[in-house]
């Protein structure tokens, strides 16, 4: 009973936070995979793969063949599905990228407020909400210079609500990205999410603005048996640290500190640690696939 009682609440907070904040959810600047979440969501310039579709368009340009990433993670009580599904496909003419990211919460019983006790109570004269966010987008990323890189993403935003409260809002936006390389072994980043802005239309004729983040960061390459590396070691160590400022969000700013250590060619150890805490990760790959 208490986790339908907070999911409720859940619910309720987040229409009102739709219909007086005027200020609409992007799901994908949560569109982490495994690799991400080890690392604390540090992820502007650790998306070297499919995942680079969301996180940083202009990273795509790495890559030496097509790449299909998914991934899938429940959050608040196990009851917010996140989903994500990456594919990549580099050409000569650049490379061409294709995401589908969504959250879903169902079967929330809606909750109204009792005046006599000023308590919230759940509602049952009302049906069961359920909420979905979805986010398709197409990337594009290309090298102009030997060392810089840039990356863009149309995006196209689906979100409904469906039960007692029922609605459908769609819009479009558009990321831009870039990927500097001064020096072999360090590199730098940016990702300006939904950079012109965008408004959600909602059915009924009310509208949000498009939120997100301005992401900045950098990597680097610490030890590593390649020239590209700061100094010499047989085994790779990784380090990074982004930073999100918010733009017409509710959310706050937040920062991403984390390692990536390669004591085996085919094993990865991370940790990370962010505003939500530490986190720990453990990767495998064998033969051009990742665990």
């Amino acid at each position: 009973m208490k986790k339908t009682i907070i999911l409720g609440l859940g619910i309720w907070l987040l229409e009102m936070a739709v219909l007086a904040a005027g200020t609409s959810f992007d799901p994908s600047r949560n569109s982490l995979a495994a690799r991400q979440v080890g690392l604390g969501g540090l992820s502007l310039l650790f998306a070297d793969d499919a995942n680079g579709a969301f996180a940083n368009p202009a990273g795509l340009t790495n890559l030496e063949f097509p790449q299909l990433l998914a991934a899938a993670r429940k959050q608040m009580l196990d009851e917010t599905q996140y989903s994500l599904l990456e594919w990549a496909l580099p050409t000569t003419w650049g490379t061409f990228g294709l995401g589908y990211t969504a959250m879903s919460i169902s079967g929330s019983l809606p909750t109204a407020l009792d005046p006599a006790t000023g308590r919230i109570m759940i509602d049952p004269s009302r049906e069961a909400i359920a909420y979905s966010n979805s986010v398709l987008g197409l990337a594009y990323a290309r090298d102009v210079r030997p060392n810089l890189s840039l990356g863009g993403m149309l995006k196209f935003f689906n979100q409904s609500f469906s039960g007692s409260l029922t609605s459908r809002g769609t819009g479009n936006s558009l990321d831009l990205s870039a990927k500097y390389t001064p020096l072999s072994w360090l590199a730098l980043g940016a990702n300006l999410q939904n950079v012109l802005g965008g408004t959600l239309q909602w059915q009924g004729g009310g509208s949000d603005k498009i939120g997100g983040y301005y992401k900045f960061g950098g990597k680097v390459n610490l030890l590593g048996a390649t020239a590209e590396a700061y100094k010499y070691y047989p085994q790779d160590l990784l380090g990074g640290l982004d930073l999100d400022l918010p733009h017409d969000s509710l959310a706050g700013s937040d920062y991403h500190l984390g390692a990536e250590y390669y004591p085996q060619k085919n094993l990865a150890l991370r940790a990370g640690l962010s505003g939500s805490g530490l986190s720990l990760g453990i990767g495998m790959t064998n033969s051009g696939f990742r665990f």
